[in-house]
């Protein structure tokens, strides 16, 4: 629930779209949203165990414009998210967002061959594509 109506800079608003255990997960997930032409971003919350990536839209102004865009998602078969307010982060989460991009270095060293060397485009084709395994063929 959302404690604080006064606003950080113009648009305190944000939906958490989803949430991973890991950055590299959420990553992928912001960059299939791209694809879908939804702008989103990863913001760190917790510590520790309790550590977990929330996968995050743009801001809105309002806790309204936030809720139709949850719709929105709903609209298109995908999780509807919770609304939060950026006055809500500690400052912890406040600094994390600002260091977001540390956790993509650290877990793309740790995990190199989760994405295979091909160009975006190819890539985002074969995301589209339902996994499948009609065209395995077993000697």
């Amino acid at each position: 629930m959302l404690r604080n109506r006064k606003g950080l800079g113009k648009k305190p608003y944000a939906v958490s779209v989803k949430k991973e255990r890991s950055y590299y997960q959420a990553q992928k997930i912001v960059e299939h949203l791209a694809d879908l032409g939804i702008p989103s971003y990863v913001v760190e919350k917790g510590e520790d165990k309790d550590r977990y990536f929330h996968v995050v839209s743009k801001p809105f102004q309002t806790e309204d414009e936030a809720e139709n865009f949850r719709e929105h998602l709903a609209s298109m078969e995908m999780e509807k998210g919770e609304i939060f307010s950026f006055d809500d982060l500690s400052e912890e989460e406040r600094k994390n967002l600002a260091n977001r991009k540390i956790y993509m270095q650290e877990e793309r060293q740790r995990i190199p061959a989760e994405t295979p060397d091909v160009p975006r485009s190819i890539l985002s084709t074969i995301r589209k594509v339902p996994g499948s395994n009609a065209f395995y063929i077993s000697q």
